[in-house]
């Protein structure tokens, strides 16, 4: 039992620096917001951009963790490095990004997490439960 709370603390810890990306259409720039699963900006994190693994573009985030970038190849992919190990990778065509609003996406994101920590607990229970009916 305690070894388990003990593995469930360690899991949880490891979303606690999770780096998300945000990439939205802005006439016509891409617009590559980075962010920590707190909310804070992923300030001066390491942006690579790459189109059929050639390196397109190696750059920093803004100090609120933005950057602005004009295309002129369909199909590329967005690499966001916050160091220790935080990555994140995500791979698009030009023409499917549609032009979204950060906090309608980050209130989304938020109204998931509590999905999800439901469902976790609601998991649990369950597990417990049948630990319980075969321990009789």
């Amino acid at each position: 039992m305690k070894h388990l709370l003990f593995v469930s603390f360690l899991i949880s810890l490891c979303f606690a620096h999770k780096v998300n990306l945000f990439i939205s259409n802005e006439g016509e720039n891409i617009e590559i917001y980075s962010y920590f699963a707190n909310g804070t900006a992923c300030k001066n994190c390491t942006l690579l951009i790459k189109n059929d693994e050639k390196i397109i573009l190696e750059d920093k985030l803004n100090k609120e963790g933005i950057y602005n970038y004009k295309s002129e190849y369909k199909n590329i992919e967005v690499i966001v490095d916050a160091s220790g190990g935080h990555i994140v990778k995500k791979s698009f065509y030009i023409s499917q990004i549609k032009h979204e609003d950060i906090k309608e996406y980050k209130q989304k994101e938020q109204e998931d997490k509590y999905l999800k920590i439901i469902l976790g607990l609601f998991i649990l229970l369950i597990f417990f439960y049948i630990l319980k009916r075969f321990k009789k």
